[in-house]
């Protein structure tokens, strides 16, 4: 894979054993560093496609290094973090992490997360909208127009394409592969079960205690996570972040 990465880690074993691992797949390490201070230098430097981030460090922790990151536009860097500890995941997808490892890393693993990288990178931007999307019918796969499409939402380990005619079908994939292969159509994730077109939203609600959800143009409602309010301002082109009096 052509990519290349940064790793950020206070234990040189833990960096070694995550080099190799890069350098097998193909990943060009162009260079590690032991802290956070150090660190940001080296990503303005060399824009690497990936940093590799461990959390608990010395100084600068890692998720306060994420959110430095994500406030440098000129920086375009996936943020992948590597820790010993899965407590900190929420924090982590807060600060809009791509991925999130767990020692000792495992080599299926870790290309699992470079594939999905490497297929957001190489996305050219010239490609033409997808107009149709396959779904499962009765006997044979339908194709539906994106148009036509009011929500995506996952439920009982299934996920379900909602039609503005009130029609629902099983998705023939995923709900994160659906919301990368939709998000050039204006697709965005609001919350863990529901990726949405963001030209059926008609209303954002503020419920009180940060929780907001969105009305569809169907009518119907549809929660939106709280880590993810900013995002669907920023796609809705209200850019500010939001406070409870916002809306």
């Amino acid at each position: 894979m052509k990519l290349t990465c940064v790793v950020v880690d206070d234990e040189p074993l833990a960096r070694a054993y995550l080099n190799r691992l890069l350098l097998a797949a193909g990943v060009t390490v162009a260079g590690e560093a032991g802290d956070a201070a150090s660190a940001l230098p080296l990503v303005q430097s060399t824009s690497p496609d990936i940093v590799f981030l461990d959390i608990e460090m010395p100084g600068m922790n890692g998720l306060d290094f994420a959110r430095q990151l994500r406030e440098q536009p000129e920086i375009n860097t996936a943020v992948v973090f590597v820790t010993g500890y899965s407590e900190h995941a929420v924090d982590a997808f807060s600060q809009q992490a791509t991925d999130y490892l767990l020692k000792p890393v495992s080599n299926e693993r870790l290309l699992q997360c470079l594939l999905r990288i490497h297929n957001q990178r190489t996305t050219r931007v010239d490609d033409p909208d997808i107009q149709r999307l396959p779904v499962r019918g009765l006997s044979a796969i339908l194709l539906v127009p994106i148009s036509d499409i009011v929500c995506i939402t996952s439920r009982e380990k299934k996920v379900f394409v909602r039609m503005k005619d009130g029609t629902e079908h099983r998705a023939l994939q995923n709900l994160t592969q659906l919301e990368e292969r939709l998000m050039r159509n204006k697709f965005i994730r609001i919350h863990g079960s529901y990726v949405v077109p963001t030209n059926h939203i008609t209303e954002i609600m503020h419920l009180g205690n940060h929780d907001y959800e969105v009305r569809l143009s169907d009518g119907r409602r549809a929660p939106v996570g709280r880590t993810r309010i900013n995002d669907l301002k920023r796609a809705l082109g209200l850019d500010t972040p939001t406070r409870d009096a916002d809306i």
